[in-house]
């Protein structure tokens, strides 16, 4: 039983319980920081990438960040790795300002959207730690 002084289940928003602080991130546009980030490292990389006519184009243009990582990083990998995942920017601009004209902007070959708290969830669930945290904007 709830006194007077208390609140009541209905007066308490319950997504106040679900709002978690972002950390501070590195904004980063461009392969080079990638390419940097990963030199010399025994990385495993993961994630999402583009669409076989994407690629191929990329790939022409030697403009393909996923062949680019492999030329940096070492050829083994090792428990010690660097993990670097790739997933779709849920929050980019681009995609709010097409979302207020009435669409929805969305490479057929996405299933999901990552943002920094569901990413975070699923890899600290699986026994990761989230070491760094940045945002490709490009």
């Amino acid at each position: 039983m709830l006194n007077n002084s208390s609140k009541s289940l209905r007066d308490i928003d319950a997504r106040t319980r679900w709002k978690w602080r972002l950390p501070h991130v590195k904004l980063v546009n461009n392969h080079e920081f990638c390419c940097n980030l990963v030199k010399g490292k025994s990385v495993l990389h993961i994630g999402c990438t583009d669409h076989k006519e994407l690629i191929d184009i990329k790939m022409e243009n030697h403009g393909y960040l996923h062949v680019k990582l492999m030329k940096y990083a070492k050829k083994f990998m090792s428990l010690k790795s660097l993990l670097v995942i790739g997933t779709p920017n849920s929050f980019k601009l681009h995609s709010f300002f097409t979302v207020l004209r009435g669409y929805e902007e969305i490479n057929p070959d996405h299933k999901y959207y990552f943002s920094y708290s569901t990413l975070r969830n699923l890899l600290e669930n699986t026994g990761f730690v989230v070491d760094k945290w940045y945002v490709y904007i490009r």
